[in-house]
């Protein structure tokens, strides 16, 4: 009965030496990727980063989830190098976790005495607090209620570049028989100057330069700035949409003009306005949100 007795204290006592010993330290298989190649890496706080020193990277092969609160790096002579708190949550049997870290341009690395992190177990189904957000199909639409706000003034747009091309086209037939013979030698002016002053036709300006090409340049400096991690690749589109915006406001402004003069209806210079401020607003808040975060 005493053997029996004793067998299963031992037991016991192994059991919870065994669980005591066990932490997240010893689940988590981690590693230091230096950036020798300036590769971007995926972090996840920031998401895809370019001119990093390097990243540390976990993976969690056990059933635990766990989170990492902080990474440092120590130099040979004790002192702390870079140190960051973080609050990553890493799930069960997931790995290529990343955090960047980003030192001097002439940091040395032989000085390095190790790389380190503190851990610890969290509850199953906690996410990261400041965990980067990309989109995804099924819970993040595309589509945003206030795109609604530009359906009103793309009809009116529409509608009244119809318009022009037929009130163009009477025009051409009504003075097929009279001859030009203005000569006036006129200053062809710089192409951003006058897409600037509004002297390119409205339907031109909106929709060729504020829509098509400001579009695409738009979408190419949010694709870079997404790519490297920088916010400077923002600054051509932001600029885009300054100078097109500009240009579709005083075009709209000639073309009211115009119209009012030939006693006609103007109500497509007033929805290009409108698309204007609404893209304005836009922008500004886009803005904001992106050079203070």
């Amino acid at each position: 009965m005493m053997k029996k007795l004793l067998g299963i204290v031992v037991l016991g006592l192994l059991l919870i030496s065994n669980h005591s010993f066990a932490d997240c330290y010893s689940d988590l298989k981690t590693r230091w990727d230096q950036n020798k190649n300036n590769s971007a890496y995926n972090t996840y706080d920031k998401g895809w980063q370019r001119n990093l020193t390097g990243t540390f990277t976990f993976n969690n092969p056990t059933k635990n989830t766990i989170q990492i609160t902080q990474v440092s790096i120590k130099a040979k002579d004790g002192n702390t190098v870079y140190s960051a708190n973080h609050n990553l949550i890493i799930d069960p049997y997931t790995k290529d976790h990343r955090i960047g870290v980003k030192l001097k341009n002439n940091f040395t690395e032989e000085v390095i005495e190790g790389y380190y992190y503190a851990c610890r177990y969290a509850k199953a189904g906690t996410s990261s607090k400041n965990q980067y957000k990309t989109k995804n199909k099924k819970s993040d639409s595309w589509f945003k209620w206030w795109y609604l706000l530009f359906i009103l003034p793309a009809i009116g747009l529409l509608k009244g570049f119809f318009e022009d091309i037929s009130s163009k086209s009477n025009n051409k037939k009504n003075k097929s028989s009279v001859k030009k013979i203005k000569s006036e030698k006129e200053h062809p002016g710089n192409f951003i100057e006058d897409i600037w002053d509004g002297k390119k036709p409205l339907g031109e300006t909106y929709w060729l330069y504020f829509v098509l090409i400001n579009g695409i340049i738009s979408f190419g400096s949010a694709f870079f700035a997404e790519l490297n991690g920088n916010n400077f690749y923002f600054v051509p589109g932001l600029i885009s949409n300054v100078v097109t915006m500009v240009g579709v406001w005083n075009s709209s402004t000639f073309y009211q003009l115009k119209k009012i003069e030939d006693k006609q209806p103007y109500g497509w210079a007033y929805a290009a306005k409108i698309s204007v401020v609404l893209n304005g607003i836009s922008i500004a808040a886009t803005a904001i949100q992106v050079f203070t975060s």
